[in-house]
């Protein structure tokens, strides 16, 4: 499986709900129903034991990549901005 790969750098990469949110909140090209889409999504990985993520962004979008307890990439979700 190939991983799509971002420029990543500090400050794009987020790896709590709260950051995220107040992210979100503050970028104006988010809408209220994507915000609540990706929080959705950032607490549904959440539920599941020993699953954790790492949110990114970039101009065309957002980006969670999920991790299971060994660090192993499991998938990404994509969000278009």
């Amino acid at each position: 499986m190939t991983k799509k790969l971002v420029e990543m750098s500090k400050e794009n990469l987020l790896i709590n709900i709260a950051d995220v949110n107040s992210f979100l909140l503050d970028d104006t090209r988010c809408s209220k129903e994507q915000k609540e889409e990706i929080i959705g999504t950032l607490w549904g990985i959440n539920q599941i034991k020993g699953r954790n993520w790492v949110f990114s962004h970039d101009w065309k979008e957002y980006i969670i990549d999920e991790y299971n307890e060994h660090n192993d990439f499991i998938k990404t979700y994509t969000f278009k901005v």
